[in-house]
């Protein structure tokens, strides 16, 4: 049986959020994985070096960042670790953990932006309504991001600051920070029902913003909105929560539901003034299989 703090370790590691998430999340509009990761459950019996987690999510969010309107998106889901030294998966991006302690641990991250198109057409997308608000405006490029993370863990509690430049296309730096309390709240089948909350903040320098919320001349023409130009600072702030449900002998499902507003340059873009909305609400419900090898 898994005791209480052995619980928290695993799901500390998948809940403590990222850099990477928050242009992963915001761009193909699933809910931020900050609170809907599934928690590592390692494979019943002798402990394995590598834990593997697959798994599908369903997900209720907007149709873009700063969209008012809804859309309902399927997808798959990947996260491989090795020991405590790697990890990856889409949403958390590529890293290694340098540096590791009880409390603490640090290295650098490697993270992946795929843009947005002007058709605001989503790869996840199965049903909802098509929102034509971004035409006129271009596609943003997709990115890959170099940065580091840190994240910092004492009893229920961790906080967490991850930074990520990207190379090449809109060249914009993005920053996330958060903090969270992780609980059990009872058990299922011998394994502990977790519950958890906290806030979370996103900040971006000015290229970040002005390529999602910034309009140029040829934009404004194309498009019909005012020039706009985009400043870096406070992106959005919020705060996200999540149970993970133990269902079966290496599966758990897991419910999360967030709440971000957007702040500063990013909330007063006449692409949300004029068309799309300041709050962001999402819910998803994921299944996952984690196994050793």
């Amino acid at each position: 049986m898994m005791n209480n703090q052995t619980a928290f370790r695993l799901i500390a590691m998948a809940l403590v959020g990222c850099a990477s998430a928050p242009a992963l999340a915001q761009n193909t509009t699933l809910p931020d994985p900050d609170s809907a990761a599934v928690p590592p459950m390692p494979k019943p019996g002798a402990a394995s070096d590598w834990q593997i987690g697959l798994g599908a999510a369903l997900a209720v969010s907007p149709v873009f960042l700063g969209s008012k309107d809804t859309s309902l998106k399927a997808a798959p889901s990947i996260d491989v670790r090795y020991k405590d030294v790697f990890f990856f998966s889409p949403f958390e991006g590529s890293g290694i953990n340098l540096v590791r302690s009880h409390h603490f641990r640090a290295g650098p991250l490697i993270s992946f932006d795929p843009g947005r198109k002007e058709s605001g057409k989503s790869l996840f997308q199965i049903a909802g309504k098509h929102d034509n608000s971004l035409l006129g405006l271009g596609d943003v490029k997709a990115t890959v991001g170099l940065g580091g993370f840190a994240e910092y863990q004492i009893d229920h509690f961790s906080a967490r600051l991850r930074v990520t430049q990207a190379i090449g296309g809109d060249k914009g730096l993005i920053a996330d920070l958060g903090a969270r309390y992780t609980t059990p709240i009872g058990e299922a089948g011998n394994r502990p029902v977790l519950f958890s909350i906290g806030p979370r903040a996103t900040v971006v320098n000015g290229k970040y913003n002005n390529a999602y919320f910034g309009v140029t001349a040829q934009q404004s023409a194309n498009s019909g909105l005012p020039l706009y130009t985009a400043k870096g600072g406070l992106q959005s702030y919020g705060v996200g929560s999540a149970f993970i449900i133990p269902v079966a002998k290496a599966v758990s499902a897991t419910f999360a539901a967030n709440y971000e507003r957007l702040s500063g340059y990013a909330a007063k873009a006449p692409l949300v003034v004029q068309r799309g909305s300041i709050n962001r609400a999402s819910a998803l419900l994921a299944f996952t299989y984690r196994f050793g090898l």
